[in-house]
């Protein structure tokens, strides 16, 4: 496992992870579980990898969903569509993934 730098002095302790999804905490999902794991703390995401990584569980978009309907939008657009006019889509399949073995703790 890696340390990182004034994690362990740090003056208080943090019982509330915010996770946002970008490259770094892509890249450090594992980092992130194993170290949440090892301070029993529950981590909880938007994308399935870190629930796959050790994360308590994950709840978000279904990005292979998103992207089948953005294809629908450049479809349109390469029709001929005006892309101004085209309506704003909210998420309409989302993705739930627990695995509650890594913290069974917090499953009961």
């Amino acid at each position: 496992m890696r340390t990182y730098p004034g994690y362990n002095s740090a003056p208080h302790r943090c019982y509330r992870p915010l996770h946002f999804r970008d490259f770094i905490t892509e890249i450090l999902r594992e980092d992130i579980a194993q170290t949440a794991k090892e301070a029993g703390i529950a981590v909880v995401s938007e994308h399935w990898k870190f629930a796959k990584s050790g994360a308590l569980l994950s709840y978000g978009a279904s990005i292979p969903d998103l992207f089948r309907r953005t294809a629908g939008y450049v479809a349109q657009i390469l029709n001929g569509a005006n892309p101004a006019e085209l309506p704003i889509q909210l998420p309409a399949k989302y993705e739930l993934a627990g695995f509650c073995h890594e913290m069974p703790g917090f499953c009961r």
